[in-house]
């Protein structure tokens, strides 16, 4: 089935001000049931009215994709750039104690990447805070999952080969390996 969009053009200012969003929504419930079934270039035109995006509060179900494997820290996705550390403090303190809470940002401007952290002191806390995913924060709905456990003596990049890749970099030269150490069995 080819899906054909027509649009005519309502937008015109017929001199009294700006159209209401009601009167809108009628003008367009009486193009579909003047222009539905009707013949196009050969063919039967199927029109109906398009759903509006979710903008309410309603949580969003994010759990339509398998979880990663549990950790004690917990990936924030869909983070506002307004929401602050101590934000998220409130919300989370109450699934578990907390060890730290890491909003990344920007080397170059400070500007939040729209994601973070938050670690617990056990699994099973990070597993109950996986409630809140699909709830509101600052007007997003956040989405949850466990996060992969960091490695401490990372270099701050993903690593290929002896090359360690930057995001949004060049490969940087690799580090020196220093003198390699056997034991005999």
């Amino acid at each position: 089935m080819d899906i054909i969009e027509l649009r005519k053009n309502k937008w015109k200012s017929k001199g009294n001000g700006p159209k209401t969003i009601a009167e809108i929504h009628k003008e367009n419930e009486k193009a579909v049931k003047e222009y539905n079934g009707k013949e196009l270039d050969g063919r039967e035109v199927r029109l109906d009215i398009a759903n509006s995006p979710n903008k309410s509060n309603k949580p969003k179900n994010y759990d339509n994709k398998p979880r990663s494997a549990p950790s004690k820290t917990v990936f924030i996705g869909n983070l506002s750039w307004n929401t602050s550390e101590q934000k998220l403090s409130d919300m989370f303190g109450e699934y578990g104690n907390i060890i730290s809470i890491r909003i990344p940002t920007e080397k170059e401007t400070g500007k939040k990447k729209g994601f973070g952290y938050v670690e617990f002191d056990d699994v099973d806390a990070a597993t109950k805070a996986l409630e809140l995913s699909g709830t509101e924060v600052d007007g997003r709905n956040i989405r949850l999952d466990y996060a992969p456990e960091r490695n401490n003596g990372g270099n701050g990049g993903n690593r290929v080969g002896n090359q360690v890749v930057r995001f949004g970099g060049k490969p940087t030269a690799p580090k020196p390996q220093g003198q390699k150490i056997t034991f005999d069995d």
